[in-house]
């Protein structure tokens, strides 16, 4: 059977951030991965259907959190899991997401997370 390839929506405004997301989890991995750089764009990109978001906190026009607030009012975006990439001490209580990783990042930190939050691929 062909394995239908999961789906990763990388969003940060940091493009050495992007680039080594992309890199390690399509390079290394076999993801597919879509990249956004702010929250607007991370919105214009949905139509990926992602199975998960890699979210930055901190960005400009529109943030992470009021990203994942619209996220969670799109009934298909319910349940989508959302892991928090960030830097600041106490970010981690961002309403609806599944979690929070430490930046700057263990590569193998950031896989493990990934595998474990990605639903069981079909």
């Amino acid at each position: 059977a062909m394995i239908t390839r999961q789906r990763i929506l990388v969003v940060d405004d940091d493009p050495s951030i992007r680039d080594m997301c992309s890199m390690v989890l399509r390079d290394d991995e076999g993801y597919e991965v879509q990249t956004a750089v702010d929250g607007q764009d991370a919105i214009d990109h949905l139509g990926c259907a992602p199975d998960l978001i890699l979210l930055d906190i901190g960005m400009p026009l529109m943030d992470g959190r009021e990203f994942v607030r619209r996220l969670r009012s799109l009934a298909k975006f319910r349940s989508t899991p959302v892991l928090v990439m960030t830097a600041q001490i106490g970010a981690a209580d961002v309403v609806g997401s599944q979690g929070t990783i430490r930046k700057p990042f263990d590569v193998e930190a950031l896989l493990g997370r990934v595998a474990n939050l990605l639903p069981a691929a079909a």
